[in-house]
Formats: structure tokens, sequence, C-alpha cells
């Protein structure tokens, strides 16, 4: 491996992993995900030079990754999958480049998490934030598991037009 390559890593791994464990909230998960978006990036090292802002195209793909990721592991992945790609349609992704304004995203995310129903909040806590299957969350909640599911559909749905909302806004201002 060159030192010029090994300096991009060193430089951008804490940032890509931040993102990635964001994303997937499963820590060996998200390292798993990091070295692969290395991978990617070592087998295109000799056109890193020609990219402008190397830490965003490296989350970018690091994104993209865990998107798959999500995809294959659960229904609901499948569905958050679809909704970040959305959001990528939406110019968010653009401004995802720079740490600040991921923070900025992310608080978004918090504050609009509190717009959703008792019952929405507590679906998305535990199958996001506690990392529960459909079927342990609906067990603890004493529901089936296509209410679980339906409520993540919704929740997200919810949480999308929030954070579209307030970057419209932002935007605006």
């Amino acid at each position: 491996m060159d030192r010029e390559f090994e300096q991009t890593i060193i430089r951008h791994q804490d940032s890509v992993l931040a993102c990635l464990f964001a994303l997937v909230r499963n820590r060996e998960l998200a390292e798993d995900l990091l070295q692969e978006t290395f991978v990617v990036a070592y087998t295109h090292r000799e056109n890193l030079a020609a990219v402008r802002d190397v830490g965003a195209w490296l989350r970018t793909v690091a994104r993209r990754r865990a998107y798959r990721a999500l995809g294959k592991s659960s229904a609901g992945g499948a569905a958050l999958w679809r909704e970040g790609m959305e959001l990528e349609e939406t110019g968010a992704s653009e401004s995802l480049g720079d740490q600040e304004s991921l923070a900025r995203q992310l608080e978004m995310l918090r504050e609009c998490r509190k717009s959703l129903t008792p019952q929405q909040q507590r679906v998305v806590e535990l199958f996001y934030d506690g990392g529960k299957s459909g079927d342990e969350a609906a067990a603890e909640l004493g529901v089936n598991r296509r209410t679980v599911f339906q409520t993540l559909y919704v929740a997200r749905k919810n949480l999308l037009e929030c954070v579209r909302r307030r970057l419209r806004q932002e935007e605006e201002q």
C-alpha cells in the first residue's frame, strides 16, 4: 500500500466509521462496511487525486454500502434503504461531505423523532436503537409483527417528510 493512500485512510477513517455507525447502529457491521469502503477506494486509488472532496466521496461509497447491507438484513432495512436513496435525491446527501452538515441533519432527525406518535417512537427505538428484530419488537409491545412493520413504515415516512421540510426551511433562510 502506498504512503499517500495510507494517509487517506488515516485522515478519513473516523468520519466514515461515524457515518456508517449512524446508519447501521451496529459497531461490527459498521467496521466491516468501513473495510469494504476502503477496498473500493483502494481499487480507485489512482483516481483519488482528481476527486475534489475525498472524504465526501468515501462517505457516499460507505452510505451506499450501508443501504445495501440494511436492505439485505431485514424488511425494515429495505424500506430504510429506499428512503435513504430518496433523501439523497432531495439533495440532502450533497451536504453530507461536511461534518457540520451531517451533525445538523442528525440533529434534525432527532428533533423529528419527537414529532412521532408515542407508539411510533417506541417501535423506532426498539427496532433501530435497540437492534430488535420485528418479531422481538412485536413480542415486547404485545402486537403482531405486521403491526411493527406498518408502524415503522409510517414512522419512516413521517421522518422523511419532516427532514425534507426542515431542509427546505433552512434553504429558504
